[in-house]
């Protein structure tokens, strides 16, 4: 949210434009709409393309330029999304790489320690997943 009280501070947003209006909103507003998937914001697709591979891999590609753009934090559903559907499909590289990048990530926001989202139970199964998944690997290839 600090990003947004920047923004709004430098003129971007006025204060209509943040009255009544969710975070998502806010951050769609002042990122000019870069972090849309297919026009809409990735929380709108949490439930109506939770199955979709690809559609879950922009949602993680937005996340990680919403981290770009304002220092937040990936939301883990959209990466333990494309975990999930990556190892039904077979595809253990993808796996692997989707969970070392959310995990990447969330390193260098909170470094070592267990506060954040690393605290909570997605962190930790994308973490526990990562493991299982290098052993899928290694086992197929």
């Amino acid at each position: 949210m600090n990003f947004v009280l920047k923004i709004f501070r430098y003129g971007k947003l006025k204060a209509n434009d943040v009255i009544g209006k969710t975070s998502g909103e806010l951050l769609t507003l002042a990122t000019d709409g870069k972090l849309l998937v297919d026009g809409k914001p990735t929380y709108e697709h949490a439930q109506i393309s939770k199955h979709d591979l690809t559609v879950m891999q922009k949602c993680c590609e937005s996340e990680l330029e919403k981290f770009r753009l304002t220092g937040m934090t990936p939301a883990p559903f959209y990466f333990e999304r494309v975990a999930i559907l990556a190892r039904k499909e077979k595809r253990y590289d993808l796996e692997v790489e989707i969970c070392e990048q959310y995990i990447e990530i969330t390193d260098r926001i909170f470094d070592s320690t267990s506060i954040g989202v690393k605290a909570g139970p997605r962190y930790l199964a994308i973490a526990n997943r990562l493991l299982k998944a290098r052993e899928l690997l290694k086992k197929h290839t």
